[in-house]
């Protein structure tokens, strides 16, 4: 079904670019690798949006860790430390703080809204919509074309 992947294509390019601009928006943005990793991938019936791994830590934090971890997050609080820039910042110290406490935005409890209210029961129903009526011009036209034979 081509018009099924033209709907989800169309609705793909919308919820990227919505993603996109709650995150220049919010206080998030560092060095825009995020932007740049946000993906779809679009089969006959489904649609996905792809994005980094901590992609879900920017709308409520990251909560304390159970262990230190790998050192991982030093690494990535390094490059964040470079990409914002935060004056002074010790990745190790903020690595540990968030490995302790979790991060300030899961600390204070507040919320970005980046990806979670781009997907709502009103852009659904659009999207049915949009399918419901080529199904039913297809099928109009399978008729037709029954008929006529």
């Amino acid at each position: 079904m081509i018009a099924n992947k033209l709907i989800l294509d169309k609705y793909a390019r919308r919820f990227i670019r919505q993603i996109i601009d709650n995150y220049h928006s919010s206080d998030a943005k560092a060095s825009g690798n995020t932007e740049r990793q946000l993906e779809s991938i679009i089969d006959d019936n489904r649609l996905q949006i792809l994005g980094p791994d901590y992609l879900r830590w920017m709308e409520d934090g990251r909560p304390p860790t159970r262990n230190d971890g790998d050192g991982e997050l030093v690494e990535k609080i390094k490059q964040w430390i470079l990409d914002k820039p935060v004056p002074g910042g010790n990745a190790y110290a903020i690595a540990k703080k968030i490995h302790q406490e979790g991060t300030l935005l899961y600390r204070t409890g507040r919320h970005r809204n980046i990806y979670s209210d781009i997907l709502t029961p009103q852009t659904i129903d659009e999207m049915i919509q949009e399918m419901a009526f080529i199904y039913g011009r297809e099928i109009e036209s399978d008729l037709i074309k029954a008929f006529a034979a």
